[in-house]
This record gives C-alpha cells, structure tokens and sequence, in this order.
C-alpha cells in the first residue's frame, strides 16, 4: 500500500516535470506554439471533434480552447466546418500543414529528450514508459471520480 506521504511526493515530483516541460517549451524560440496548442493538435490527429469535447477531454476549459483554435486556425494549422450532425456546431480538424507542423515539433524535442535521457545509463526506457501509462490510467481513473462528483 502507497503512503500518503509518498503520494504526496509523487504528485510534487509530477508537478514539477510538468512546470519543466512547460518553461522548455516556452522558451525554446519565438517559433514556438504553447504546450496548449500542440496539445489540440495532438488531440486532432485521430479526427475531427467539437471545442467542448477537446476541453472536456485535455481538462482545459472551453474558452482556453477556444482562444488556442482561434490561433491555430489564424496559423493555418486547424480549419473549422459545420457539424453535418448539429448545424449550430463547428468540428475542429488539423490541416495537412498542421500534421506537418505538429510531426516536426514532436520530432524535434524528442531528439533532444533522447540526448538527455541517454545521459543516464540506469533508466529503462522501456519500463519507464509502462510505469507512467500505468501511473496515466490511475490518474484518468482519479480525474474521472472527481468530475463524476461535479455533476
């Protein structure tokens, strides 16, 4: 069984790698888009979808959405259609400019992530990822109980 404490340890630790890959990307250059941006963008790649879905999905409110589609669509990275299934609605799908774009991003700050982490000789890839999509089913599992009690 977990302690709290050591739970309590984990959670700083996550908020900390999380404040660290935000400032990298925020200071990467001026070419750079927000770690929101990209993350509509990777929402987008398996299909279309409404602006509330991609919120209620990244755990972002509406408008944040909506302020980073506006920007992305201004880039020509996302286009807005009406929804064929509810005409009041727009679905939101990334252009082929934006596959593109989104690709290189990734590519490139996973070039410089497999420099740092090949630094260290004792880390396990490999395991690694299994231990954080693991730990990302428990933490969906966490989110889901608790938006559950808001509504």
């Amino acid at each position: 069984m977990t302690r709290r404490s050591d739970a309590g340890e984990i959670l700083v630790e996550l908020v900390r790698t999380l404040r660290l890959f935000r400032y990298a990307g925020q200071h990467r250059g001026q070419e750079d888009i927000s770690g929101t941006k990209v993350g509509v963008m990777r929402f987008l790649i398996d299909g279309d979808e409404r602006s509330g879905e991609i919120a209620h999905r990244l755990f972002l409110s509406p408008s944040v959405v909506s302020r980073a589609v506006d920007s992305l669509e201004v880039d020509g990275l996302v286009c807005r259609r009406r929804d064929p299934d509810d005409a009041r609605a727009w679905l939101i799908s990334i252009t082929d400019r934006g596959r593109v774009d989104l690709q290189r991003r990734q590519q490139a700050i996973a070039d410089r992530f497999a420099e740092i982490l090949a630094r260290d000789t004792e880390l396990c890839p490999a395991r690694t990822l299994q231990l954080l999509k693991k730990l990302n089913d428990h933490l969906d599992e966490l989110a889901a109980t608790m938006t559950a009690g808001e509504k």
